[in-house]
């Protein structure tokens, strides 16, 4: 009795050791309460309302709603302003010069395009492909690059190489560069033509899934798959240190 009334003044007594040296940190500047763990921090794989909410909370969208104002407007947010034809099929915005990456990188048009074209592709099997159909020739591109990867798909495995997957992929990066309407005019301005005339065009661009990526930490974490004709990304670039 007398051994276990001293290894437990012994337990007592380090725990209360424990409690008495702690240093809590100081109060947090922000508070995110979350009800679930999330899926993902990848904003072209998103689908899940808290997934999106947190992308609010690590990127910037093109513009963003107002959710003060009355109507919910759209405001500047990476783009400081924009333009609109007279036709409503092109859009020119102006992004924010001063607007940096964690790592000091300035924010460009083309990380736009680059995260974009990432919906669009069927390799990232995003879940909001079809709201980037608003975009000139954006569905042709996705049924061209999944008759590519279904075609691939049908050759015997010994036919299926690196090589083949990767020239295959190049030749979906040209159909793009040649016929769907998105294009950096130079770093700092991001132009996009539209299939039609879309009233919610701009609202489409304050969505979490049509926040920009780095791209050179998603093509540091990127491979082609051999039997699938894939172009595949590692989720490890979403972990911390690296996203």
């Amino acid at each position: 009795m007398r051994k276990i009334l001293a290894i437990f003044f012994i337990l007592f007594a380090a725990l209360a050791a424990t409690v008495l040296s702690d240093r809590p940190l100081p109060p947090a500047e922000l508070t995110f309460i979350n009800r679930q763990e999330f899926n993902t921090v990848d904003p072209q794989q998103m689908s899940y309302l808290h997934d999106l909410r947190l992308s609010y909370a690590i990127y910037e969208t093109l513009v963003r709603w107002d959710n003060e104002s009355e109507n919910f407007d759209i405001i500047p947010a990476a783009a400081r302003s924009w333009t609109v034809s007279d036709d409503y099929l092109t859009y020119t915005f102006e992004l924010e010069p001063t607007a940096r990456w964690s790592n000091g990188d300035p924010v460009v048009a083309s990380d736009f395009v680059y995260s974009w074209r990432r919906a669009m592709l069927p390799d990232n099997a995003a879940y909001y492909s079809n709201l980037f159909f608003t975009i000139k020739n954006a569905e042709a591109l996705f049924d061209f690059r999944a008759q590519q990867v279904a075609d691939y798909v049908a050759l015997p495995r010994d036919e299926r190489s690196i090589s083949r997957a990767t020239q295959l992929y190049e030749e979906a990066l040209e159909y793009f560069e040649e016929h769907v309407g998105l294009r950096a005019l130079g770093d700092h301005t991001l132009e996009v033509t539209l299939e039609r005339p879309t009233a919610y065009f701009l609202d489409l661009c304050a969505f979490g899934v049509f926040n920009p990526v780095h791209p050179p930490t998603i093509e540091k974490h990127s491979r082609m798959e051999r039997l699938s004709g894939s172009r595949l990304v590692d989720i490890a670039w979403t972990k911390p240190g690296r996203i």
